[in-house]
């Protein structure tokens, strides 16, 4: 059997064109992440000082390179995201049993189902040793906590230490208002 030579250079162009293409990419977005992370620090300090208790404003760009004719409205949001971790002990300690049950869901799960099955076809049944084949994964229910801090039978002195919020670096969005 024969193997034929393949000719490479007629599809270098095509080879040449992506490559190029993908560096330039990649390097407008090394350019981009630059002047973002620049111009955020600029803006955030902006609201910061000059609108203290917002996180928002409009603007409107009268003249740019590819808007020359068009003013563009702007809306420019500081966005921080925060994080609730809950302490689950400690609000067990804090609340009442009716508060802390109206809050939390308890999810359960058997991690040994073959040992579960036997002992439970043993007579008298002992919770203690039926718990140890149980996992218990609690979470809050944050519409019911909501629910119950709004209509006021929920206090924030209760729930005090029993949550950390971490908060992420602020970063800014900006979306075109439509006219």
């Amino acid at each position: 059997m024969a193997v034929s030579k393949v000719d490479y250079s007629l599809i270098e162009g095509s080879v040449r064109r992506l490559y190029e293409a993908k560096q330039e990419k990649d390097s407008v977005g090394r350019y981009y992440d630059q002047v973002k992370k620049k111009e955020s620090v600029i803006i955030s300090n902006f609201i910061f000082s000059n609108i203290p208790n917002q996180d928002s404003f409009d603007i409107t760009l009268k003249e740019g390179e590819r808007y020359y004719s068009s003013h563009k409205k702007l809306h420019v949001t500081r966005v921080r995201r925060k994080k609730v971790t809950w302490k689950m002990e400690e609000m067990k300690k804090k609340l009442s049993k009716e508060k802390y049950k109206a809050i939390i869901t308890k999810t359960y799960t058997v991690t040994d189902m073959e040992g579960l099955t036997k002992y439970l076809k043993q007579c008298g049944v002992d919770p203690k040793k039926f718990k140890k084949f149980i996992a218990v994964e609690q979470t809050v229910n944050e519409k019911s906590l909501d629910m119950l801090y709004e209509t006021g039978i929920l206090s924030e002195k209760e729930l005090s230490g029993c949550y950390d919020v971490q908060l992420s670096d602020p970063y800014i969005k900006i979306s075109e208002v439509k006219a």
